[in-house]
C-alpha cells in the first residue's frame, strides 16, 4: 500500500496543484531577480521559460532546470559588473562564490532578505526537479516499491514546494487532499515500520502498546508523535503542517534504529507548534459560533478607529521597543510558514491575555485578512474594514494586545511576509 500512495503524490488534483505552483513561482523568481537588479531582460523570449510557464504537462517543465540564463551582480565597493551564466538552480552558488563564502554566510545568519530568498528559491526549484524526476519514475516503472525511504522521498519533496514558494496558495480544497495523501502514506508506513513486530520471535498475543517488552520507550513517543501529524494533517484547516523537516528524519527510519532516537528529538523538539495546530480546531469552531451570532452592523461607531484620532495616531506611529525583531535581522516568511506562525501568536495572545478567539489580535478571520488583502504593517492592519468592524466590538481588550510587547512582535512578523 506504500507504493499506492506515494504514486497518489503524483497523479490526478495533485499533480495539477504542483504544477501550477511550479509556474507561479517561476514568474515569481525573475520577478524577484529583475527588482534586485541580477537580471533585465525578458524571460518570456527564452523558449524554455515560456513552454514552462505555458505548457500543462509537468513533464515539459523539466527543461527550465538546465536553461543557462545570463544573470550578473553589481559589485557595490567597485560598480564592476560581473557576470554570472547560471541555471536557476545554479545561482545561488555562484553568487556565493562571488560575495566569498563568509560574507555570503554572514548575511544568511543574520537573516538578509535577498540572501534568505535566495536559499528558499533554490530549495524550491530542486524539490520541483526532483518531482519531475518521480513523475517520470511513476509513469514508467510499474512495479511494486513499497520501500519507506523512496515514499518519504517523495512526500519530502511535495512539502518542500508548499513550504518554500512565496506564492500565496489559494486552491486550499486541493491542498487539503494533498494532506489526505500524507495521511495515507504515514498510516502505511507506521504499519510497516512497526517496532512492535520482532522479526526473530513469534508474537501469538499482541501485548497493549503500554506493557510491550523490550520496546524503548523513545519507539512509543515515535509512534504517538507520527499519529498526532497524521491527526494534524487530516484535522487541521489552517494551512499545511511544516512536515518537510519531519518527513526527512523519518526517511532514515527505515535504515537503522539509531535513527530513531534522532527523529523523535527533533519531532520532539517541533512539539509545542504541533500542539498549536492541534488547537487550531478548537479556536476555528468556538470562532465560526461567535461571527454567526454577531450583526456586523450592529458596531458602535465611537469605538470605530479613526485616522484623524490622538488614539489613532498613537496606535500607529508608537516607537518599536529594542525587543522588538529587527526586520533587518530576520528571516523572511513564506506564505505558508508565516501562517504557521500567526497561529502561534493566537495562542500567545490568548494565554497572556486571556482573551476570546473573537478578541484575539491574531484571531482566523484577520488571519484570512491579511492573506486576502496582503497586510504587512501595522497601520494598513489597523485601517482593514474587517478588523475596524470586530474592533467595534472588543476595543479595550485588542488595545491592551495592540500596545503590549507581544503586539509589537505581532506587526513585526506581518512585516516579514512575502507577498
Amino acid at each position: 500500500m506504500i507504493d499506492k500512495y506515494w504514486r497518489e503524490f503524483l497523479n490526478g488534483s495533485n499533480i495539477m496543484f504542483v504544477r501550477a505552483l511550479i509556474q507561479d513561482t517561476l514568474e515569481s523568481f525573475f520577478k524577484f531577480m529583475r527588482e534586485n537588479n541580477f537580471y533585465d531582460e525578458d524571460p518570456y523570449r527564452v523558449q524554455a521559460f515560456e513552454k514552462a510557464i505555458n505548457t500543462k504537462d509537468l513533464q515539459l517543465i523539466q527543461n527550465i532546470y538546465s536553461q543557462d540564463f545570463s544573470f550578473y551582480y553589481q559589485v557595490p565597493s567597485s560598480k564592476k559588473i560581473e557576470s554570472i551564466d547560471a541555471r536557476i538552480i545554479q545561482f545561488k552558488d555562484k553568487f556565493k562564490k562571488i560575495i566569498g563564502f563568509e560574507d555570503y554566510n554572514y548575511r544568511l545568519q543574520i537573516g538578509e532578505s535577498i540572501v534568505t530568498q535566495l536559499e528558499t528559491y533554490t530549495k524550491f526549484f530542486v524539490s520541483a526537479r526532483n518531482i519531475g524526476f518521480h513523475r517520470n519514475k511513476e509513469s514508467h516503472d510499474k512495479s511494486v516499491i513499497d520501500e519507506t525511504g523512496y515514499a518519504l522521498e517523495v512526500a519530502s519533496d511535495f512539502m518542500t514546494i508548499v513550504d518554500c514558494t512565496p506564492v500565496t496558495i489559494r486552491d486550499q480544497e486541493t491542498l487539503l487532499k494533498l494532506k489526505t495523501t500524507l495521511n495515507r502514506l504515514l498510516k502505511e508506513i507506521l504499519n510497516k515500520e512497526d517496532p512492535s513486530i520482532l522479526p526473530f520471535e513469534d508474537n501469538e498475543v499482541e501485548e497493549p502498546q503500554a506493557e510491550r517488552h523490550g520496546q524503548p520507550k523513545f519507539i512509543t513517543n515515535l509512534e504517538e508523535k507520527i499519529n498526532e501529524i497524521i491527526e494534524i494533517s487530516t484535522d487541521s484547516k489552517m494551512g499545511i503542517f511544516t512536515v518537510t523537516d519531519i518527513l526527512k528524519d523519518l526517511k532514515a527510519f527505515s535504515d537503522t534504529a539509531n535513527a530513531i532516537q534522532d527523529t523523535q528529538k527533533n519531532i520532539e523538539a517541533g512539539q509545542k507548534n504541533i500542539e498549536n495546530i492541534l488547537e487550531q480546531q478548537k479556536i476555528d469552531l468556538e470562532d465560526d459560533i461567535y461571527q454567526n451570532s454577531v450583526d456586523g452592523s450592529n458596531v458602535n461607531p465611537k469605538t470605530n478607529f479613526n485616522k484623524d484620532s490622538a488614539r489613532y495616531k498613537t496606535i500607529s506611529n508608537k516607537k518599536v521597543i529594542k525587543n522588538s525583531p529587527d526586520k533587518s535581522k530576520v528571516a523572511p516568511l513564506t506564505p505558508q510558514t508565516a501562517l504557521n506562525e500567526l497561529i502561534k501568536y493566537q495562542s500567545k495572545f490568548k494565554n497572556k491575555f486571556k482573551c476570546k478567539n473573537w478578541e484575539n489580535l491574531a484571531q482566523g478571520p484577520f488571519r484570512e485578512e491579511i492573506f486576502n488583502h496582503k497586510i504587512t504593517n501595522k497601520k494598513s492592519f489597523l485601517e482593514n474594514d474587517f478588523v475596524q468592524k470586530r474592533y467595534g466590538h472588543h476595543s479595550k481588550v485588542m488595545d491592551a494586545q495592540i500596545d503590549s510587547d507581544l503586539g509589537e512582535e505581532f506587526f513585526s512578523t506581518l512585516s516579514r511576509i512575502i507577498f
